[in-house]
C-alpha cells in the first residue's frame, strides 16, 4: 500500500460491517433535566443521570427521553458508569436505527482525511471515537493492517457487525 489511500478496499469492508441495524430501541428518561447538555451534544450520559433502568444488554440502543421529550439516541453499556454514549440528536440526518447511518459516518470520517491522500505515512487513524460519531470506536491503520479498538463492553457490543 503506497501512502495512506482512504479508498482502500477495506474501507469498504468496514462501511459494510457498520452497516448493520439494531431494530429494537429501548427508552430509558433522565433523573434530572439535562436538556442543555444533552442538546449541545455533550457525548456521554453517566449512570446517576438515568432514572430507574430495566436489565437493557450492552449495546442495545436507547432513546433518551425528558419527561415526553426524546433528545438523543445511543447505545448503552451496563458495566461502564458512562452508562449511554449518545450517536443522535433530532436535526441529525440520519438515525442510528437506519442502514445508511454507519456507511455515512465513514464517508465523513474520510473526507476530513483527504488530505492525508497525498502525504506518504505508514499509518493513520481513520476513525477516532466520539471525534468521528462513532464513541466507543477506534479504527487504525499500519500499511495494510486494519485494527479496530472497542472501548468497553458497551461499544464492543454496539460496533460488531451482526
Amino acid at each position: 500500500m503506497g501512502g495512506c489511500r482512504l479508498s482502500a478496499p477495506w474501507l469498504l469492508l468496514l462501511a459494510l460491517a457498520l452497516g448493520h441495524l439494531h431494530c429494537f430501541v429501548t427508552k430509558v428518561w433522565l433523573a434530572k433535566d439535562l436538556r442543555k447538555s444533552v442538546k449541545r451534544r455533550h457525548p456521554w450520559l453517566f449512570d446517576r443521570a438515568l432514572r430507574g433502568t430495566p436489565e437493557i444488554p450492552a449495546g442495545s440502543l436507547v432513546d433518551v427521553f425528558w419527561k415526553k421529550e426524546l433528545l438523543a439516541s445511543g447505545f448503552y453499556d451496563p458495566h461502564s458508569p458512562l452508562r449511554v454514549r449518545l450517536l443522535w440528536w433530532p436535526g441529525d440526518q440520519l438515525r442510528p436505527d437506519v442502514s445508511a447511518w454507519a456507511p455515512s459516518l465513514v464517508r465523513h470520517a474520510a473526507a476530513e482525511r483527504q488530505e492525508l491522500e497525498q502525504k506518504r505515512c505508514t499509518g493513520l487513524r481513520l476513525l477516532h471515537g466520539e471525534a468521528d460519531g462513532t464513541p466507543g470506536l477506534i479504527l487504525d491503520v499500519y500499511g495494510s493492517l486494519g485494527v479496530c479498538g472497542f472501548d468497553g463492553r458497551g461499544a464492543e457490543a454496539f460496533w460488531r457487525p451482526r
